[in-house]
């Protein structure tokens, strides 16, 4: 718990705006994962994956994290490395599993993805949940380069993603608790109730869990 608390200092005062990002995402995961009824351990599990995805950026030169515009080839290629790095430095917090679910998230469905170029159901299942909460976390928010997408615009591109970025069940199922009021993508609230996962001291005393 100390080490997770640790990690998440770390990308707060490195990044905060990938540090929010962190937070909508694993909000967005732990519903997905409730709504397909997994057990309540493995949505903690989730919940925690979420927020330490992005940790790896703490590796990642300002030059790049931070630039306004779009990344050049080689830019990207750094960027990319954040997979790798993150996933390294949650293992060596002793979350071996969710390490290997965060190097995997952002393999594509169609094998296109990073950093093994893995294609369906050879992605580990919490990745590929994962890669679809990102994604819809990430179209949703204010970027540098870029404005947010209407939310309905948003779940239009999750479902036309199925089956190619995208799993081809937990993108449209994610697409399908937003519109059913499961989970509002535009809530900024941050606690997560009913999970026992723990906290950075920004937000102690709130339990991590689903709203």
């Amino acid at each position: 718990m100390s080490a997770i608390n640790q990690l998440l200092l770390s990308l707060e005062a490195r990044d905060p705006g990938t540090y929010r990002h962190s937070k909508r995402t694993a909000r967005f995961a732990a519903a997905l994962a409730r709504d397909l009824g997994m057990r309540k351990a493995r949505v903690e599990m989730i919940c925690v994956a979420g927020l330490l995805h992005d940790i790896g950026k703490v590796g990642i030169p300002d030059s790049i994290l931070h630039k306004p515009g779009l990344l050049s080839p080689e830019e990207w290629a750094v960027m990319c490395g954040h997979s790798e790095i993150g996933a390294a430095m949650v293992e060596r917090a002793g979350l071996g599993e969710i390490a290997n679910w965060i190097l995997h998230l952002h393999e594509r469905f169609d094998g296109l993805g990073y950093p093994d170029g893995l294609s369906g159901e050879s992605i580990p299942r919490e990745s590929r949940l994962l890669h679809a909460t990102d994604t819809l976390e990430a179209m949703t928010s204010q970027r540098p380069y870029r404005s947010a997408a209407l939310v309905d615009d948003a779940l239009a591109a999750l479902e036309e993603g199925a089956g190619s970025q995208l799993d081809p069940l937990f993108a449209p199922r994610l697409a399908s608790l937003v519109r059913g009021g499961g989970l509002r993508v535009a809530d900024e609230e941050t606690t997560y109730a009913g999970l026992t996962v723990p906290m950075t001291p920004l937000i102690a005393g709130a339990s991590l869990a689903v709203v």
